[in-house]
């Protein structure tokens, strides 16, 4: 009788083991996913100003005169600088230590039209090609290149970056064009030309194993190939970006 007690008790205490462990990885369950609708909240934020900084910079196609792009940067910096910032920021406070790999599902489109949004307007306002960290400092996370350096939680990925790089040569491509079609602005169409080259020969040297990457990058070449044709245009009806003051005339004798 005591013995059946005993396997009796065994086994409820057996039963117990196998609830406390189920119980507790229910807790973890429920854990990781309000943590990720947590994530999904923040990130919608971030893809939908992200939108709108898009938004204001397709005006750029419609006036493309130095003055108005000069706004239009202005007005996309304020942007990042009021609402992107302070949602990352938010995005960072969620995510736990060292996750950035485990969640990062959940943001890498969006960082990839962030890193757009982010080149273009850089681009606008300087008229150069901005790094990583150039690009993260706006965004307001940190770059892979620093993520070793402290406790990282999220930051602007290799990938991620360039993807951005190549869907900004298609929106210079665009504006190139209508530099001369709305806004004769020849020197924005040089000066497009040669970030563009320099992009390229960049690219050029890096073997892509992301296949995706890889695509968008052969693209790339047709937005260049676009930016060509204008410049050739330009180039046989005698148009300079910079033209040479003519000499003037020296008084005769």
């Amino acid at each position: 009788m005591a013995s059946a007690d005993q396997e009796g008790n065994g086994d409820n205490q057996i039963d117990q083991t196998i609830w406390n462990v189920i119980e507790h990885y229910q807790k973890e369950l429920d854990g990781e996913s309000e943590l990720r609708d947590k994530i999904r909240t923040v990130v919608k934020e971030i893809d939908r100003d992200t939108k709108k900084i898009n938004f204001i910079l397709l005006s750029m196609h419609s006036k493309p005169t130095e003055e108005n792009l000069k706004v239009i940067a202005a007005k996309a910096r304020r942007m990042f600088e009021t609402s992107i910032r302070v949602s990352t920021t938010a995005l960072k406070e969620v995510v736990p230590v060292g996750d950035h790999y485990k969640y990062n599902d959940h943001w890498r489109i969006t960082f990839q039209r962030l890193a757009f949004v982010a080149a273009t307007t850089f681009y606008l306002e300087t008229g150069t090609v901005c790094t990583l960290r150039e690009s993260a400092d706006l965004i307001g996370i940190m770059s892979a290149e620093d993520k070793e350096s402290v406790d990282f939680k999220v930051f602007l990925d290799y990938e991620d970056y360039l993807v951005g790089l190549v869907d900004m040569s298609a929106e210079l491509s665009r504006l190139a064009r209508n530099c001369i079609t709305f806004g004769d602005n020849i020197a924005k169409v040089y000066s497009i030309h040669e970030c563009m080259n320099k992009l390229t020969l960049g690219m050029h040297n890096i073997t892509f194993k992301n296949d995706y990457l890889r695509k968008r990058y052969d693209g790339m070449k047709y937005h260049v190939k676009a930016v060509e044709e204008v410049i050739y245009d330009l180039k046989i009806r005698g148009l300079k970006a910079n033209p040479e003051p003519t000499a003037a005339a020296e008084p005769s004798n």
